[in-house]
């Protein structure tokens, strides 16, 4: 066969329009290709609908795992030009695991297949079902079957007499639009020829984006840059920030702050992973007109970063300053290293350059930020930016 004829949907065409035209016309929309230069796309999980065909262990974990719903692309594999096929699961389904062998560990796959009578059986149905694995001592996955997706690997252990979630591996493809951001994982990435150059993927276990030049051969990584904020807009004993990707490399604060007490100005310090311990050295460096002084702060219960001024500093003026912080998901040390400079004008002109080492191990994902004493006023303002690398 070479062209399809009629188009698909010539109107007046003289001709019937066919289920594989159909199938292929749509799937052409779908981001992706089974294979290199296959005309059968990628297929996949709709990450949108329903519970996304998600395979779960039963409520009381028993030989049997459960498929949520969902819908789904699945490519057709007994033909060239075979198309993709539209699934669609609407209840949860419960599907049995074979008894475990006594002494040997398997692996077990879950797959939503359709058969087609056009092209192979007796038989036209689409259908969520588990393949069972060879037991042995380093056991491997089974086949799919023809027109499939897997959904899931489910190690059976020797012996085993339930299966938890702890057991179930996800192994679902996410559909994408064609051009759209493919979402994988960093062991589900397109195969090589099988999307275009320019290609953008996001794995979702290791939350980086990358971008493909030559049709998936290779893949660059893209920075991605964090950025969060707070304004004040009442008094407020501290400032946190929760929820900071770990793996930044480094990570910028700018603020602008000023605090309640009374006195002229007021030293704000840092908390990390809302650690109280006495995990904090400091040195700094402060001048006011003329006049320098050192001091070191070891062992402290937080981190000393910089002056702000207070209640009886000049009406309106606030301290602008900035920190630095080197490997925040310190890959080669146990403790972070912060730098720190801030600058107070007006009736009080002063500045602090100082530094702060913070003496415990990550992941850090916490900062929070403390006047001596008395609170940030409103308007007090902080700014975090960090890259991905």
């Amino acid at each position: 066969m070479a062209e399809f004829n009629p188009p698909g949907w010539l109107q007046n065409a003289g001709a019937t329009h066919t289920a594989v035209q159909m199938r292929n016309y749509i799937a052409g929309l779908a981001g992706g290709a089974s294979a290199s230069a296959a005309l059968t796309g990628r297929g996949g999980v709709n990450i949108s609908l329903g519970n996304k065909l998600v395979v779960t262990q039963t409520g009381s974990p028993s030989m049997a795992v459960i498929v949520r719903s969902g819908v789904a692309w699945v490519p057709g594999t007994e033909a060239g030009s075979q198309g993709s096929y539209g699934v669609l699961n609407d209840a949860d389904v419960t599907l049995s695991i074979s008894a475990a062998h006594p002494t040997l560990p398997r692996i077990d796959i879950v797959a939503f297949k359709v058969q087609d009578t056009q092209y192979s059986g007796a038989v036209n149905s689409c259908s969520l079902v588990v393949v069972t694995g060879t037991a042995a001592g380093s056991p491997s996955a089974p086949a799919a079957p023809a027109n499939s997706i897997v959904l899931a690997n489910v190690a059976v252990a020797a012996a085993a007499t339930s299966i938890t979630n702890a057991n179930i591996t996800d192994k679902r493809t996410w559909l994408t639009g064609a051009g759209g951001i493919m979402v994988c994982t960093s062991g589900t990435r397109p195969a090589a020829g099988t999307v275009g150059a320019g290609q953008v993927i996001y794995e979702s276990d290791t939350t980086f984006i990358y971008r493909t030049d030559d049709g998936g051969t290779t893949w660059t990584k893209l920075p991605f840059k964090y950025t969060a904020s707070q304004v004040l807009g009442a008094s407020a004993a501290s400032v946190t920030f929760s929820g900071i990707p770990t793996n930044l490399k480094k990570l910028s604060i700018r603020f602008t702050a000023r605090c309640d007490v009374v006195t002229t100005f007021q030293s704000m310090s840092i908390k990390i992973n809302n650690d109280g311990g006495a995990n904090y050295n400091s040195q700094t460096l402060q001048g006011s007109g003329s006049t320098a002084a050192s001091s070191l702060i070891s062992a402290s219960t937080n981190g000393f970063i910089g002056l702000i001024p207070a209640s009886t500093a000049a009406a309106g003026q606030f301290a602008g300053g900035q920190i630095e912080i080197e490997g925040w998901d310190s890959p080669h040390t146990n403790y972070l290293s912060m730098q720190s400079m801030t600058i107070l004008t007006g009736t009080v002109n002063a500045a602090d350059i100082g530094g702060v080492q913070y003496t415990q191990a990550g992941p850090y994902n916490r900062i929070d930020f403390i006047p001596q004493a008395g609170n940030f006023i409103a308007g007090s303002a902080f700014y975090l930016t960090g890259e991905y690398e």
